[in-house]
């Protein structure tokens, strides 16, 4: 399926406004900047990363693929779906730090210096 931006823009907007939850809230609880979520609400970004689009799905509490128009919900969806998408975020949070580290720790190696402890 090809990006859609202006139709993920509408979705993320209907779920921002009934969640009650602002561009600047969106933006730290997804861990994107600013700039980045008032892109994705314009409908400007041409290729966001899948981190990207389930960062901000775990943000407002829904399956990505609500957003992306593959899947209906019932808005504005149960505490327990909301939870399971807020995990899910958190979990592919977790893989980048995680990711991260690993090449952080490699690039030390490789310039002669021991990891931290």
């Amino acid at each position: 399926m090809a990006w859609q931006g202006e139709v993920f823009a509408r979705r993320l907007a209907v779920l921002m406004a009934e969640r009650g939850i602002e561009s600047k809230q969106l933006a730290q609880d997804a861990d994107l900047s600013y700039p980045q979520v008032r892109r994705l609400l314009r409908g400007r970004t041409t290729r966001p990363s899948t981190a990207e689009l389930r960062a901000v799905a775990g943000a407002v509490g829904v399956p990505l693929e609500v957003l992306l128009g593959e899947q209906e919900a019932t808005l504005p969806g149960s505490a327990e779906e909301r939870d399971v998408a807020r995990l899910a975020a958190v979990e592919e949070r977790l893989a980048r730090v995680e990711a991260i580290a690993v090449r952080l720790e490699q690039r030390l190696l490789a310039a002669g210096l021991a990891p931290p402890p």
